[in-house]
């Protein structure tokens, strides 16, 4: 009878001890290492959104540079006197002379009547001042579009390595940003430069309008605010790559003397 007993104490304890259920998920070595697996599989197919998506607004942004490029081929030829025919990415120019030669072509194959080459010069001018109206207008909003999508990249790109611990000697807001010192500067229509930016946010160029102002970082996006001693002011705004050693963005002006349109333009900096 005492053994049954004991059988029975053995029996309940047992029973007992399982009913407290299994072991804690977070002392269970089989289960942390999938939670792992999975963390890691998510991981992953983040990066290979962020990655997907930044290809696709760096796509985005080079085709938009193009059509910026190819407008501002056909607005330096209006400025030269040249009649601006279409607008858009598909514009294009012809010459006075080209256009007088045609006109002269269609008189001569009976398809015009002398009487309207005068009209038709006069409404070929017309149109061509339109069209250049309506290029500042799409040009203006695909900068701004520009802009917008750089600043999409920035924060995909999450600032890496864009500032560090300020070095001995730096102090300032941009003390270990990786934008300091000098950068060569090609502005697509306007020539070349070199700013050089210090830690304190002062920024100088040597070359076309010898600008100065305030340059400011947000991750691998630098933002200048500049002016010129000579009446224009305006802004840079730049994205670096990855190991900062160089970076695409836009050259704008906001005001310029008077008579002069502000213009504004795709630039490339690198050391």
């Amino acid at each position: 009878m005492a053994l049954r007993h004991g059988v029975l104490g053995v029996a309940v304890l047992a029973w007992a001890g399982s009913a407290a259920g299994p072991a804690p998920a977070q002392d269970n070595p089989q289960i942390q290492a999938e939670d792992q697996q999975v963390l890691a599989e998510v991981r992953a197919y983040q990066q290979a959104i962020a990655l997907r998506d930044q290809r696709r607004l760096d796509e985005r942004l080079s085709g938009i540079r193009s059509l910026v490029e190819a407008m501002d081929r056909c607005l330096a030829a209006g400025q030269r006197g040249e009649l601006v025919q279409a607008a858009y990415g598909d514009c294009h120019t012809t010459t006075w002379g080209e256009y007088r030669n045609w006109l002269a072509v269609q008189v001569g194959g009976g398809a015009m009547s002398p009487a309207g080459v005068v009209p038709a010069l006069f409404n070929a001018h017309r149109q061509s001042q339109l069209n250049i109206q309506l290029l500042h207008g799409q040009r203006a909003q695909l900068i701004a579009e520009f802009n917008a999508d750089l600043a999409k990249l920035n924060q995909l790109r999450g600032g890496r390595g864009a500032v560090a611990a300020a070095g001995p000697g730096q102090a300032g807001p941009l003390a270990g940003a990786c934008m300091l010192g000098a950068w060569q500067n090609r502005v697509k229509t306007g020539g070349y430069s070199v700013w050089t930016i210090g830690a304190d946010g002062s920024a100088r160029e040597s070359g076309l309008g010898n600008g100065y102002g305030q340059a400011s970082a947000s991750g691998h996006m630098l933002t200048i605010r500049w002016k010129t001693d000579g009446g224009y002011t305006g802004h840079y705004t730049i994205a670096f790559d990855g190991d900062c050693q160089s970076g695409q963005g836009m050259a704008v002006q906001e005001t310029a003397p008077a008579g002069v349109r502000p213009t504004s333009s795709p630039t490339t900096w690198t050391r």
